[in-house]
This record gives C-alpha cells, structure tokens and sequence, in this order.
C-alpha cells in the first residue's frame, strides 16, 4: 500500500511538473504574461458548457481535479490521462488574473449552476 502512494504521489507530481512546463510554453493568451512560474497560469474553457464534469465545482475545481486522477490500474491511468489531454484541448492558457477578470466580465459565478443544469441534461439525452 505504502509503495502505491509513493507512486500515486510521483505521477501526481510528474503530471503537474508538466501541465507547467506545457502553460509556460503557451504564457498568457490574453496579456502574454509569463514569468516562468507556471503556477500563475491557468487552463480557462472556450465553451464553458462544454466543460468535463470531473472539472467543476468545488475547492480546486477545473483541471485538477482531472490530473489528481491516479488509479493503480494501468489501462485507467491511460484513460484519465486521455480525458485530461481531451479537456486542456478545450482551453486556451489565461494568467490567472486574465482567468479572474474573464470569468467576473462574463457573471460566469452567477452562470455556473444554469451550465451544470444544461450540461447534465445534454448529457442524459446522449
């Protein structure tokens, strides 16, 4: 057991290292803010009602929540990594002011149940 989480917490660190390393290459789409530290950017949807639903809501909700996915099964390691690449390819790479302003200029805090409401209904028609 205690091998699996030395491993769970290597890959979660591998995967982050190189989410940074992949913002840091792209900098700040809107200001082109980059400082070499990736942590000031963030992964911000195109299409908000397109979002996973494994990347919304609560603390640390987005993108994440998706990369924090470690299973001791390989074929659903590969899986989650998949669904992750799946949903970066949906963003485009915002500092996180950018990412602030962006989401307060669109009332998307105000919006966020009516998606999930939407995104959960197109989801039980298909």
């Amino acid at each position: 057991m205690a091998n699996f989480n030395l491993q769970r917490k290597w890959r979660s660190n591998r995967r982050i290292y190189w989410l940074r390393k992949y913002k840091l290459s792209k900098a700040c789409q809107e200001c082109g803010h980059n400082k070499g530290i990736g942590v000031s950017l963030a992964f911000a949807h195109l299409n908000h009602e397109e979002k996973h639903s494994g990347a919304t809501y609560g603390a640390g909700s987005g993108i994440s929540k998706l990369y924090a996915k470690i299973y001791k099964d390989k074929d659903k390691n590969t899986q989650a990594i998949k669904t992750l690449f799946k949903e970066i390819r949906k963003c485009r790479v915002l500092c996180n002011n950018c990412h602030t302003e962006e989401t307060a200029r669109e009332r998307l805090w105000n919006k966020q149940y009516e998606i999930a409401q939407k995104r959960k209904k197109d989801a039980d028609k298909g």
